[in-house]
């Protein structure tokens, strides 16, 4: 795998932590976007606070994407759940603003780079 450039979107903990890390190992430039402070601090990396169910969320990734890409690669790891409870669904509307519309404004915003 060549060296490039990625945006890990939720890279502070589980999948994306791990990712990060990988691909800081092999040589790979990281850009972190978590809701959280990185917990990453390594040459190579560049970590950014952004929520994605936040109303500014793709204004702010824009500006970071104007910032720091183009990118070579994107990895949405940002997501949130619990088991589904029928008789509480008010919380599946954050469960789809972060797993489904977050990956939505993503792709808005990086592609165009």
């Amino acid at each position: 795998m060549t060296a490039g450039h990625a945006l890990i979107i939720g890279n502070t903990d589980g999948i994306g932590l791990v990712l990060t890390r990988r691909l800081l190992a092999l040589g790979w430039t990281v850009t972190g976007v978590s809701r959280r402070s990185p917990v990453v601090e390594a040459p190579g990396f560049h970590g950014a606070v952004a929520d994605v169910a936040a109303a500014d969320y793709r204004a702010t990734l824009e500006a970071l994407c104007a910032a720091r890409g183009p990118f070579d690669a994107c990895v949405y790891c940002a997501g949130i759940g619990d088991a589904l409870d029928l008789d509480a669904l008010a919380g599946d509307a954050e469960v789809v603003r972060v797993n489904l519309v977050g990956a939505v404004e993503t792709i808005a915003a990086v592609v165009p780079g």
